[in-house]
């Protein structure tokens, strides 16, 4: 990521009062080195809906949370949009799929109808440098250690592992 990339977030970022500049920004220097930013677009998009969010609600300016905080606790996983329309589409109960930020490459590479087919019922835990996949159902666990595994590190920049649910 890039320079820009930080300042179209800062730009979409609801304002604050004494919400300083720099040490968001080196929240996010530090989260992209370690590799814990998703795309930007999607973290920008993260902000304009908590923004949208901050607005409909009419919150006051001194209860939105600093850029730092926000940054610091991963808050864009909760006011990512959706990854595509077609994740509506590809569900087939009719309940959107959903797929974690941490995901969102692996979802926009091999599109919605590959992705569900071989991750639907995976729970996914970001630990860091690792990835922990935890399939429904013990036979998914080689499938998915025989190829799809070497994608995703690939693509998240993590160490996968793939292990039963509790």
């Amino acid at each position: 990521m890039s320079i820009d990339a930080f300042a179209q977030f800062w730009a979409a970022y609801p304002s604050r009062p004494g919400n300083p500049k720099k040490p968001a920004h080196e929240v996010w220097a530090r989260l992209e080195k370690a590799g814990k930013l998703p795309e930007p677009g999607l973290i920008v998009k993260a902000a304009q809906a908590y923004a949208a969010q901050v607005k409909a609600e009419k919150t006051e300016p001194r209860f939105v949370a600093h850029a730092r905080t926000w940054l610091n606790q991963e808050r864009w996983n909760e006011f990512a949009p959706k990854i595509s329309d077609d994740v509506d589409k590809a569900s087939k109960n009719g309940s959107p799929l959903e797929v974690p930020v941490i995901m969102s490459r692996v979802f926009e590479v091999l599109g919605a109808e590959r992705y569900q087919a071989r991750f639907s019922g995976c729970s996914f835990e970001d630990c860091g440098e690792v990835l922990v996949i935890r399939p429904k159902y013990r036979y998914e666990i080689e499938r998915l250690e025989a190829g799809p595994a070497d994608l995703i590190e690939r693509l998240t920049k993590r160490r996968v592992r793939v292990e039963m649910a509790a």
